[in-house]
């Protein structure tokens, strides 16, 4: 009995890692705390810098390394970051930069909406809300049946941008 109640209380932590709401609002927090803050950095290069540094401190939390985060084994070095490089095309060998890469790329795909021609709410909201989910059920190791990928940006990614090219 008490092994049930120590679970229950995890799965019920405002923290638990297991929850889907929890992971989408983790990575919603990071772009709107980066969209927020992007007219205090001085040109591209500094932002891309303040994401990479956002997109670690989440990846931390993603691999199980920052103890006030409830985590299901998935999120540990092995698991999680291995199958996000798989997903993202991300060959490094370390875990965090694998997890950090792969929420570059989530970024990217979200900025390529913001700097495209959909301006109304309307035309990118549903866009962008599905990104989220798409990343979301990426990161939980969750299968997105069901749920059809965002379009393909029509342009390739620059090297400018902030996120790692894709095979």
């Amino acid at each position: 009995m008490d092994a049930l109640v120590d679970e229950l209380k995890r799965i019920n932590d405002p923290n638990y890692l297991g929850d889907f709401q929890v992971v989408n609002g983790l990575l919603r927090t990071l772009v709107g705390n980066l969209l927020i803050h992007s007219g205090d950095f001085a040109d591209a290069a500094e932002f891309e810098k303040a994401a990479e540094k956002a997109a670690k401190s989440l990846a931390r939390i993603f691999l199980g390394q920052d103890k006030k985060w409830q985590a299901p084994a998935w999120f540990s070095p092995g698991q999680i970051d291995v199958y996000l490089g798989e997903q993202e095309g991300i060959a490094s060998e370390d875990p965090e930069e694998r997890v950090a890469g792969a929420i570059i790329n989530m970024v990217t795909d979200i900025l390529e909406v913001a700097y495209s021609d959909a301006k109304a709410p309307e035309q990118w909201r549903p866009v962008v809300d599905q990104i989220y989910r798409e990343y979301t059920f990426k990161v939980m190791g969750l299968p997105q049946a069901g749920y059809k990928q965002h379009a393909a940006p029509t342009q390739p990614r620059s090297s400018q941008s902030a996120g790692r090219p894709r095979p």
